[in-house]
C-alpha cells in the first residue's frame, strides 16, 4: 500500500475513533496498525515498539475489539486491511463524510458559546479557523504574536486558546509555559495547533499545561468537537467550583446555626431534650424513645451521662419517677400530632412539662415553676 493511502485511511480511522470513544489513537495503536496493513508479524511489530509479542498482541486485542464495534463488523489483524480499504472507498467524498460526521455529533457541537483566542502567526489560519468558529457562535479573538497576545490577555481572559506551536521570536511551548505558570491565566485550556508533518513533542505539551492538539491543515469537524470539548469542561469545571463555594457557604452557615443553637440550649433555665422514636421491628409500633439532643438542665433533672446509652424509660427509671404512663402519652403526641401538657414535682421543686411532635420523635421543655 502507498504512503498516502495509508496516511488517509489513518487519518479517516483517528477521527472516527475520537467521535466514538473520545480519545485519540495511542502510537502504540497507530504502530500495530500500520504493521498489520503492512502485513508484519506480532514478532515484527513488537521489535519496532521494543515490547514483548505478548504485550502487543494483548494490546492489538482491545485494539481490533474497538475498531469492531466501531465499524459493526468483526476485525483481526488479518482481514483489517481490507476491511478498511474498503470503508474508505465506500466514502463518496470528503464533502458528505464531513458532512454525515456532523449530523451524527451536531448535539455535540450546537449551543457552545465561549470566547476563543487563535494565536498564529500565519494570516490564512486565523481567517480559516475565525469563520469556522464564528460560525458556530463563539466569540474569536485572534493575535499574531506573543507580543498581541499577552496584550490582548491583559484586557479581557478568554474561555479557549488555541495557540501555533511554530511561532517567531517566542515559541508555543514557551507561550504556554508563561500563560499557565500566571495565576490570572493558567486555568484557561490550552490546545495546540501544529502541522500534520511538524514533529512535536506532545508529552512536553502536556506537562506544560496543554490539554489538547488540533493538525494542519484542519478537519472542519475535528477542530469543532475538539473545541467544543474543552469549552464544556470548563463550563463544568466552574459550575463544580461554583457548587463547591455554595456548599461551604453552607456548611459554613450550618455550623453559626448550631453554635447558635448550642448558645441558646446552654444557657436557657429550662430543661429541653429532642427525642426521636424507637418503633418496634415486627409491628412498627412506638415502643420507646432515644435521645438526639438534651441541654444541661434537662441532663441534670434527669440524671443523664451518655446519650447513646440511654433511652427515655432508662432515664426515667434510674430517677425513680413513678409517671411512666408519660411513655404512652408522648407516643400520642407522635400519633395524633397533640401536644402534652404535665406538671410534677421533683426533688421540692415544682416543673411544667409541654411536649410536641417533632418528625418522628418529640421535643420537651421543661420549666421551672415559682
Amino acid at each position: 500500500m502507498d504512503k498516502n493511502k495509508y496516511l488517509a485511511i489513518n487519518e479517516v480511522i483517528k477521527q472516527q475513533f475520537y467521535l466514538k470513544y473520545n480519545r485519540v489513537l495511542s502510537s502504540t495503536e497507530e504502530i500495530i496498525l500500520e504493521g498489520s496493513i503492512e502485513n508484519l508479524s506480532y514478532e515484527q511489530i513488537a521489535n519496532k515498539l521494543y515490547m514483548s509479542s505478548g504485550t502487543v498482541r494483548n494490546i492489538a486485542s482491545k485494539f481490533w475489539s474497538q475498531l469492531s464495534e466501531l465499524y459493526h463488523e468483526k476485525i483481526t489483524k488479518i482481514n483489517c486491511k481490507y476491511i478498511i480499504e474498503n470503508i474508505l472507498k465506500s466514502e463518496e467524498n470528503q464533502e458528505n463524510k464531513s458532512l454525515s460526521l456532523i449530523e451524527i455529533n451536531s448535539e455535540n457541537i450546537n449551543d457552545n458559546q465561549g470566547i476563543i483566542m487563535i494565536i498564529d502567526d500565519y494570516i490564512e489560519n486565523l481567517k480559516i479557523l475565525k469563520q469556522l468558529l464564528e460560525k458556530e457562535g463563539y466569540q474569536v479573538r485572534s493575535a499574531r504574536s506573543a507580543k498581541m497576545a499577552f496584550l490582548s490577555l491583559e484586557e479581557s481572559l478568554p474561555d479557549l486558546i488555541l495557540l501555533d506551536i511554530l511561532m517567531p521570536n517566542i515559541s508555543g511551548y514557551e507561550m504556554c509555559k508563561i500563560i499557565k505558570t500566571d495565576r490570572k491565566t493558567s486555568h484557561i485550556p490550552i490546545i495546540f495547533i501544529s502541522a500534520l508533518n511538524d514533529t512535536i513533542d506532545k508529552v512536553k505539551g502536556f506537562e506544560l499545561g496543554a490539554c489538547d492538539y488540533i493538525t494542519k491543515p484542519f478537519e472542519e469537524i475535528e477542530v469543532l468537537l475538539r473545541v467544543s470539548h474543552q469549552i464544556k469542561l470548563k463550563n463544568q469545571t466552574l459550575r463544580l467550583e461554583e457548587d463547591i463555594k455554595q456548599h461551604e457557604k453552607t456548611i459554613e452557615m450550618l455550623y453559626q446555626s448550631r453554635s447558635i443553637l448550642a448558645s441558646v440550649l446552654n444557657n436557657s433555665c429550662c430543661g429541653i431534650a429532642v427525642l426521636e422514636a424507637i418503633r418496634s421491628p415486627e409491628n412498627a409500633h412506638i415502643i420507646d424513645f432515644k435521645y438526639y439532643l438534651i441541654n444541661p438542665i434537662f441532663a441534670n433533672i434527669f440524671n443523664i451521662n451518655n446519650l447513646e446509652l440511654i433511652t427515655l424509660v432508662d432515664s426515667l427509671k434510674q430517677c425513680n419517677f413513678s409517671q411512666l404512663a408519660w411513655i404512652q402519652e408522648f407516643i400520642k403526641v407522635v400519633k395524633n400530632n397533640i401536644d402534652f401538657r404535665d406538671i410534677f414535682l421533683f426533688k421540692g421543686q415544682n416543673y411544667q412539662m409541654n411536649v410536641n411532635k417533632l418528625g418522628d420523635g418529640i421535643t420537651i421543655n421543661i420549666i421551672p415553676l415559682i
